[in-house]
């Protein structure tokens, strides 16, 4: 019942330790796992400015670095159908830019003079050899985002994915529709310049810095993670349970097999013990029917706690003589005085019988050999001092063994006869006890 109930609980406290970690995690990264990228004045990448002057038009830009900030001085002259002037800022010396698709959100420190109302638009200029050619600048794919800052907040803060490709790059380069989509992940050059429908004049545009923010873990990678955090406890559960239900049926098949090799050993002479009853009419002590029947729990039960099971072989000393000179009918009465005697010094949950004639066997659970033989050597002396009815002198040889590992019960009981006969051969009134092949006869006490 508590390996049921252990069973029970071990998936409920695994569900709440991953009930517990995805919420962990989710709350994480909520709050934490911010990574952010900053660019400002103090960073030494180059920098240069671009105006309209290379299409045709008479717009200066000059740029300057501050100590607070990169500032753009543009005067956009009307000659030009769309005047700009703006400055870039190289991410990379190489084709190996910034991957920019980390990150979910840019803020945007930039400052015009209020009274212009400026629009400036920022770039993200992408570089894919899909579309691209080193050494090629107008060939980088132009991601880009307008906004006027005297309107907004400082810094600015937006998501990423208001950055669109601008439709001239489009269209001056032929891209392939797969490659018209927003991409960030290589970018090599930032750009800010003046944006569309910007007026004629003088203008000065401070930006003090751009920062990218984003997590570590997007929310798309975390929610995979969890769900294959669940989907392994899940398999981890199923195979737990196969393993479990696989033990059990070997288990089943264990008790199986001993219940064969138990029956096998005590199917002594079948026709009879198909008719015998349980018990022995003149002893009152089960047969062997009756032993096999209490056997199969004392072996199981032994075998589940790795205990000892050991067995004692009892014969009557010269009771053929006590027969003939007396008769059956005084042998009988002593040999069911000896069994009442063997029953009240057994112990409880101790298999005794009587096995055919005046030989006895006393299956001790949980003892050991030692134990054992000191049981038998105490029923030797209690016996040979005993007073018997009509004033018989009565004594027993006994034989004694243990269950050894994978041993059946055919084979302890060959042995236990067999020390039983060496205690015979060598005296009688003794104990003699079987060690694998070896048996040893103990001299009586003085």
């Amino acid at each position: 019942m508590s390996k049921q109930r252990n069973g029970v609980r071990d998936p409920i406290w695994g569900l709440v330790c991953l009930l517990a970690v995805s919420a962990c995690l989710l709350l994480w990264h909520h709050y934490g796992m911010n990574r952010s990228l900053r660019l400002t004045a103090a960073d030494h990448y180059a920098v240069w400015s671009y105006d309209d002057r290379d299409a045709g038009g008479k717009s200066i830009a000059t740029v300057r670095k501050t100590p607070s900030a990169i500032v753009l001085h543009c005067k956009l002259n009307p000659e030009y159908a769309t005047p700009y002037c703006g400055f870039s800022v190289s991410l990379s010396e190489s084709t190996h830019g910034v991957d920019l698709s980390r990150f979910s959100t840019i803020a945007l420190d930039i400052d015009t003079p209020e009274t212009a109302k400026l629009p400036v638009r920022v770039y993200l200029r992408n570089f894919d050899p899909h579309y691209a050619r080193d050494g090629d600048p107008a060939s980088l794919k132009v991601n880009q985002m307008q906004y006027t800052p005297h309107r907004e907040p400082h810094p600015f803060v937006l998501p990423l994915k208001i950055f669109q490709v601008a439709q001239w790059w489009i269209g001056s380069h032929g891209i392939a529709p797969s490659d018209s989509m927003p991409d960030l992940r290589n970018v090599t050059v930032l750009e800010v310049a003046t944006g569309d429908f910007a007026m004629a004049g003088d203008y000065t545009v401070s930006v003090k810095s751009v920062a990218f923010h984003g997590k570590w873990i997007s929310t798309l990678q975390l929610l995979s993670t969890i769900l294959a955090l669940w989907v392994i406890a899940a398999l981890l559960f199923v195979t737990g349970s196969i393993l479990r239900s696989r033990r059990a049926v070997r288990a089943i098949q264990r008790e199986k097999r001993e219940l064969e090799r138990v029956n096998a050993a005590l199917e002594l002479q079948r026709q009879e013990l198909e008719t015998a009853a349980t018990h022995d009419d003149l002893t009152g002590l089960h047969n062997r029917v009756g032993l096999r029947n209490s056997l199969y729990s004392l072996v199981l039960q032994t075998r589940e706690n790795h205990g000892a099971l050991s067995a004692i072989f009892v014969d009557v000393d010269h009771f053929k003589s006590v027969n003939d000179r007396y008769g059956h009918l005084v042998g009988d009465e002593l040999l069911a005085e000896l069994a009442a005697f063997l029953k009240g010094h057994a112990r409880e949950g101790d298999g005794l019988c009587r096995w055919g004639g005046e030989e006895f066997v006393l299956v001790c659970a949980d003892t050991p050999l030692q134990s054992a033989f000191n049981i038998a050597e105490k029923l030797r002396v209690l016996i040979s001092r005993n007073l018997w009815s009509n004033k018989l002198d009565l004594t027993c040889s006994f034989g004694v063994a243990q269950m050894e590992p994978h041993e059946d019960i055919a084979s302890l009981f060959r042995r236990a006869d067999a020390a039983l006969y060496h205690a015979k051969q060598n005296g009688r009134n003794r104990v003699s006890y079987s060690t694998g092949a070896i048996i040893v006869a103990m001299d009586r006490a003085a």
